[in-house]
């Protein structure tokens, strides 16, 4: 049950990670370019 948990966590918190860095890469490739 906790390993459980502890993997949805995780999940969820790379899940936020993808759909916050994403568009900051997508960002930061329009300024550079």
């Amino acid at each position: 049950m906790v390993s459980i948990r502890i993997t949805r966590a995780q999940f969820g918190l790379t899940v936020l990670y993808l759909q916050v860095s994403l568009p900051v890469w997508h960002f930061r490739k329009d300024i550079f370019n």
